[in-house]
């Protein structure tokens, strides 16, 4: 008897949940979100400057999954970066347990018919991480924060030209 409850309480999740789908499908709502559609095309084909650093690689492969790299392209987007971290909270033992680390990015757009700069700015990036009391391993956490923060970096620089080109078209 129990056997046959758990299967009709199976049963009946599958349905439910086809019908939540069929309904919420019928009544008109779709993704907010799709990965392929991100600009939608808004965001020409545009040359990425490198930048000689960990984090500077970081920062421009992941901008370059973002939009299309392209060396004979109009535009050229040189940036920089700065990495600052500032110790916050300190133990009555004088431990370092967190730092709070800042990624400021700089950049301008440059349109190479014109040679003209249609784009700069500045801004910061804010990431946490804790302050691991092996010398090693915090120079490992600060490292890879250093990357997180870049990734994140390129992901803005990348909302910055969509509103930009989406604004300027």
């Amino acid at each position: 008897m129990q056997i046959m409850s758990r299967h009709y309480s199976k049963i009946l999740a599958i349905i439910v949940t086809n019908a939540l789908v069929l309904i919420l499908t019928s009544c008109g709502f779709t993704p907010v979100y799709k990965h392929s559609q991100i600009d939608q095309g808004v965001v020409p084909p545009i040359h990425i400057a490198s930048i000689d650093s960990v984090a500077g690689a970081a920062f421009y492969h992941a901008l370059s999954h973002l939009i299309k790299n392209d060396e004979s392209s109009r535009y050229t987007l040189n940036c920089s970066l700065a990495y600052s971290s500032n110790q916050l909270l300190i133990s009555k033992t004088s431990d370092v347990a967190e730092v709070k680390a800042i990624q400021t990015v700089d950049y301008k757009l440059i349109d190479n018919l014109s040679a003209k700069t249609i784009l700069s700015g500045k801004y910061n990036v804010d990431g946490y991480y804790n302050a691991i009391y092996s010398p090693y391993a915090s120079s490992v956490e600060e490292k890879l924060s250093q990357e997180n923060l870049a990734r994140l970096a390129a992901k803005m620089m990348h909302t910055q030209l969509i509103i930009y080109f989406s604004k300027n078209k």
